[in-house]
């Protein structure tokens, strides 16, 4: 009876049977259960910016519990992703495991701004360091350092620290740190020292938005 029913009909090797396949019902000649890979998954940690500049150990914990540390690479940026192999979701049927991907968010810093390899910080200096120049003490992400200020320095103006940016991930170099000079001037002149530096400066200003005209 097989015999004829599967000569009639192409049996359960033939349409009907490859339409069960495709349903995915189990049968002699297919499996309900086909390996598939887990799901990544994606975290994200907030990060300080020096750790992100300099690199840290972050401690991950997952809302099921499960805690592991994850090292966070020197010079990682907004954007980037840390891929961490078969960490995320289990595979199916024997599939291999996913991935998990840590998103990093950067917090600002005070006074430190990151433009590619390279980091600007504003520097307040007095109308003495200003007009005379000198040298100040100057932060950097690696510490402090001493800057030589040129006599006359405007306020706005850029003096670059060679190498004291952030490393690049790709091939280890260094960017820059660029200083913008900000002139502070003296808070609460009396009168009379007011009046003094008024009359000192008449006739020696010239207008610094003539460039804008």
């Amino acid at each position: 009876l097989g015999d004829i029913f599967g000569d009639l009909f192409g049996g359960l090797g033939g349409a009907g049977g490859a339409k069960r396949r495709r349903r995915g019902f189990a049968t002699d000649f297919g499996t309900a259960n086909q390996t598939r890979k887990g799901k990544d998954l994606h975290y994200s940690i907030d990060l300080d910016f020096l750790d992100a500049v300099k690199g840290c150990e972050k401690n991950i914990r997952l809302t099921h519990g499960v805690n592991f540390k994850v090292k966070i690479p020197p010079g990682i940026a907004e954007g980037q992703k840390i891929r961490l192999g078969g960490k995320g979701e289990p595979g199916v049927a024997g599939g291999e495991p996913g991935d998990m991907y840590i998103e990093p968010r950067i917090l600002p810093h005070p006074w430190f701004r990151r433009n590619g390899d390279d980091i600007e910080a504003d520097l307040p200096i007095t109308v003495t360091e200003a007009l005379e120049g000198g040298r100040v003490k100057v932060p950097t992400i690696d510490g402090m350092v001493e800057m030589k200020i040129p006599a006359e320095a405007q306020s706005g103006q850029k003096l670059r620290l060679k190498g004291k940016g952030v490393e690049n991930r790709k091939t280890g170099a260094k960017g820059d740190q660029y200083v913008v000079l900000q002139i502070h001037l003296p808070e609460s002149l009396d009168a009379k020292t007011r009046g003094e530096i008024l009359g000192l400066l008449k006739n020696k200003e010239h207008d610094p938005r003539r460039r804008m005209k």
